[in-house]
């Protein structure tokens, strides 16, 4: 989860909104990075879930099933929103429980 919010964060590097609009190839690399993110909390165990309440996790598996299953309906300006703004406080929650587990990612 934590490396591919952080390579969509990466992705989008300084873009703005119009910059991000007009690259289609980051457009597509950056909905992937967010699809894996939320493919990844999805396969964490509900239990660990349930023990993170400050990880909007439901949220993140709901993103993930939106850009895997409608592509063509999903509002650019929804996932870049979500990298500037969701993803740096995800990680943020992240780092701690994966350096207290001791992984990577």
């Amino acid at each position: 989860m934590l490396d591919h919010a952080e390579k969509a964060i990466a992705f989008v590097g300084g873009m703005d909104w119009p910059q991000f609009a007009g690259d289609e190839k980051t457009r597509f690399a950056v909905v992937r990075a967010v699809e894996i993110v939320g493919e990844a909390a999805r396969r964490v165990p509900e239990d660990f879930r349930d023990s993170q309440p400050q990880i909007p996790w439901r949220r993140i598996i709901g993103m993930r099933n939106v850009l895997a299953h409608d592509y063509i309906g999903t509002n650019p300006r929804v996932v870049y929103d979500t990298v500037v703004i969701f993803l740096p406080e995800l990680i943020s929650a992240l780092r701690p429980l994966i350096d207290g587990i001791g992984g990577d990612g």
